[in-house]
């Protein structure tokens, strides 16, 4: 809270306006004359708008930062048994049974622009522990595992899952203004998905347990939009932002099947094409000349990927192989921020 005030304080305090400063000249105006000059200086301190967004309007900040907080959700999979009661089929733990709680990550970028309209843009998210839990009690009867081969646990009277998710990545994007509101964007970028799902039978005999853990590293190239059509209420500003790329994704996967009285272990990777698409829309509030609050919806689909509970039901734990990298992961969420332009 200090320090933010401290900015406040600072970009209030400046003059002339803060994006003046250490700043380039982008479009046609003869820098000698004082009148030309000083028509762009009061447009450009005047109107939210043209300052943040219209490179038309003069003189344009050479820094953004960008800093705040992602609240991000994972959407429920699809149905999918995972095991099952053999005499009551109804008593089953299902994939779509774990409802990812909302976690809180954070999103940063600095973006510098260079030339005229064109700049370069340095990302990071992070948001770690996504997870869900599911208990299921079961009649103390034999329960299937849904495996290939299905294998059988006898006298289960519970079944205990828990699945956790990990999401970051990392990007360099090569900003180039387009048309007048719309930037377009061509990048590269490294991602990571991990999940973890573990699930503890409780079974008269002995308890037994499944555990499985698969890895996504993506490295590709992607392109994208930013801006389009803009709308503006008083000082608030409204505008989005597109991305799409391409990556060779290394998927691996260890899964261990442990019935109390043996272990069955699973180990397996693959090189496979996947797929990463982002899109958002965000609303940005000028608090100061420099200083920007922003607030924005984020969807983040991630196709062609090894995810945990697409395992089992490939998995032969009797040969020690199987595996899935076809699965599909979609994250959602709020991101809420601060931006200073210098």
């Amino acid at each position: 809270m200090t320090l933010y005030l401290i900015v406040v304080l600072f970009c209030a305090g400046t003059n002339p306006p803060c994006p003046a400063q250490n700043a380039e000249q982008i479009v046609s105006v003869d820098q000698r004359d004082p009148a030309a000059l000083g028509s762009l200086f009061a447009h450009h301190r005047d109107s939210a708008v043209e300052r943040v967004f219209d490179v038309n309007a003069g003189l344009q900040p050479l820094w953004t930062f960008h800093g705040g907080a992602i609240y991000l959700d994972r959407v429920t999979e699809d149905s999918r048994v995972l095991m099952q009661n053999v005499a009551s089929p109804g008593e089953q733990l299902n994939a779509s049974d774990f409802d990812f709680d909302w976690t809180v990550g954070f999103d940063a970028s600095i973006t510098r622009r260079w030339w005229d309209n064109d700049g370069f843009e340095y990302r990071v998210l992070y948001s770690n522990q996504l997870d869900a839990g599911v208990s299921v009690p079961a009649t103390a009867t034999s329960l299937q595992i849904n495996s290939s081969p299905p294998v059988f646990v006898p006298d289960v009277s519970q079944m205990n899952g828990r699945y956790e998710t990990d999401l970051s990545s990392f990007e360099i994007n090569y900003h180039h203004w387009i048309a007048r509101y719309a930037t377009g964007i061509l990048g590269i970028r490294y991602a990571a998905l991990d999940d973890d799902l573990d699930v503890l039978l409780t079974s008269a005999p002995v308890d037994a347990a499944y555990n499985v853990r698969t890895r996504n590293d993506l490295y590709g190239a992607q392109v994208g939009i930013i801006g389009g059509p803009r709308l503006c209420w008083s000082r608030a500003i409204v505008s989005g932002s597109a991305k799409l790329g391409v990556y060779g994704n290394d998927a691996s996967h260890r899964s261990l099947l442990d019935t109390g009285a043996a272990q069955f272990p699973i180990r397996a990777s693959a090189d496979n094409l996947s797929w990463l698409a982002e899109a958002n829309a965000q609303m940005e509030l000028p608090l100061t000349r420099c200083l920007s609050l922003t607030a924005g919806y984020t969807v983040i689909w991630i196709d062609q990927v090894a995810i945990a509970s697409d395992q089992l039901l490939r998995s032969d734990f009797f040969n020690g192989t199987g595996k899935s990298e076809k699965g599909t992961a979609v994250f959602h969420g709020v991101i809420t921020a601060l931006e200073w332009r210098y």
